[in-house]
């Protein structure tokens, strides 16, 4: 059970799903907003600088990413709110697949590395309420945990961390890493759970997808947020206490210099 890029999968796909098209074209640079035809669904925000490299021969099918704060979401809809029109659809329960190469990390932030978020708006991010999410974190510096975001700068959670590199050494420069992150709800709906796996073999025969690491989130586990937050403060980020699922995003701060490539989002079932 293989997607489009031969890349395995977990959890086979129930509904919509999104590929990347860094494979097709020509080269094309963007610091700000929308990708372009070929990927209208991919939107550039933060602080950043990507080149897709389409065709090309040297880097068919990447994207290079730097600076300070890169944010790429898939979203489909760019407009800036968190009330958007019924038709617009939303990223529920999702497997988020994508390979990363780094090449330099850039300047020693201690939370960097490569990061998948889901269940989230985020866009924009100075709506508070809309700003919850969870995140599969894989920093440089060689820790593997969970991160729920319970309002955008005020307040995140983290699970405990794990180090799934030799010796509990930092996460390897030069090298792509196989990255799948993958968030279903369960329990009838209370509460999610979160997988991530790595594969270490560049997708060779379809990868060999480990799981690093897995929680389920639950209600209580919140970090502290201000007032205005009361009402979903520690609530899983799930019907009725959120519903603003538009945007899947990947993250990192610092950045030197990143590469990407095959990133996919299917919609799985939930273990209800």
């Amino acid at each position: 059970m293989a997607d489009k890029f031969g890349i395995k999968k977990v959890y086979r796909t129930i509904g919509k799903e999104w590929f990347c098209k860094w494979d097709e074209g020509p080269q094309r640079s963007v610091s700000f907003g929308a990708a372009g035809e070929l990927d209208p669904d991919l939107i550039f925000r933060g602080n950043g600088s990507y080149t897709i490299y389409g065709g090309s021969r040297d880097r068919c099918g990447q994207m290079r990413v730097t600076g300070d704060c890169p944010r790429i979401y898939v979203r489909f809809s760019d407009e800036e709110s968190d009330a958007l029109s019924p038709s617009v659809p939303k990223w529920d329960n999702v497997e988020v697949t994508f390979y990363a190469l780094t090449t330099n990390p850039g300047r020693k932030v201690s939370y960097a590395g490569i990061e998948a978020v889901v269940r989230t708006n985020h866009f924009p991010d100075d709506k508070l309420c809309s700003t919850r999410g969870y995140g599969g974190k894989v920093n440089f510096d060689g820790r593997v945990r969970f991160e729920k975001e319970c309002c955008h700068g005020k307040g995140n959670k983290q699970t405990t961390p794990v180090y799934p590199f030799a010796n509990k050494g930092r996460m390897p420069l030069n090298k792509w890493i196989g990255y799948k992150l993958i968030s279903r709800a369960c329990e009838k709906n209370t509460k999610n759970k979160l997988e991530l796996y790595m594969d270490m073999t560049d997708g060779s025969n379809g990868g060999t997808w480990t799981k690093v690491s897995e929680f389920v989130d639950y209600d209580g586990w919140s970090a502290d947020t201000p007032s205005c937050c009361d009402l979903h403060k520690g609530k899983v980020l799930l019907p009725p206490h959120f519903t603003n699922t538009y945007s899947v995003y990947l993250r990192s701060d610092g950045l030197g210099e990143q590469f990407y490539k095959k990133l996919s989002i299917r919609e799985v079932a939930p273990l209800n």
